[in-house]
């Protein structure tokens, strides 16, 4: 065999082989590729969803705060719906202490504080009412229209919440 030949021939094996090791080349690189592709894909997918997630919880605690922020409110402005009740009802009992039916409703609060008594007393007349005191001043029973009510208020007020901000928003 000449060299010609025989040099042609290892040069087209080389280019050959040289061929078979770039298809592979490429066929290694392109799955890799892929791979790389699908981590990335992957990663988004992940990044996303924590993203969502991340934002789920967010809006649930913007969400959280602004019921806090509205029952806050709501409490506040029932408190002031109740202490206009309560002025409203103070207002009403200055009212009756300076109309003509009072003389009729002291001596009704004189009459019960009496009940309560027992031997000499003292009586006084205070505002709204009637104070009276045993002989040796321990004891005093004060009857006026004030304490009356402060001690109704508490018996009452559940009720009247009831009526005013509906019977389950109590």
């Amino acid at each position: 065999m000449a060299y010609d030949v025989l040099i042609e021939h290892i040069i087209k094996e080389g280019e050959a082989e040289g061929e078979q090791i770039l298809a592979e080349a490429r066929e290694k690189a392109d799955v890799l590729l892929s791979d790389v592709e699908k981590r990335i894909e992957d990663l988004r997918q992940k990044g996303a969803s924590g993203l969502e997630k991340e934002l789920t919880g967010y809006r649930m605690q913007v969400l959280n705060r602004a019921r806090l922020k509205g029952n806050a409110f709501m409490a506040i402005v029932k408190g002031e719906i109740m202490d206009e009740v309560y002025r409203g009802v103070s207002d009403a009992l200055q009212t009756m202490i300076e109309g003509p039916s009072y003389p009729a409703i002291l001596d009704r609060l004189l009459a019960e504080g009496l009940d309560e008594m027992r031997g000499q007393v003292t009586v006084e007349r205070i505002k709204g009412g009637v104070e009276i005191l045993s002989e040796d001043k321990r004891v005093a029973v004060i009857n006026t229209l004030e304490s009356r009510w402060e001690k109704a208020k508490e018996e009452l007020m559940p009720e009247v919440r009831k009526i005013l901000f509906d019977k389950d928003d109590v």
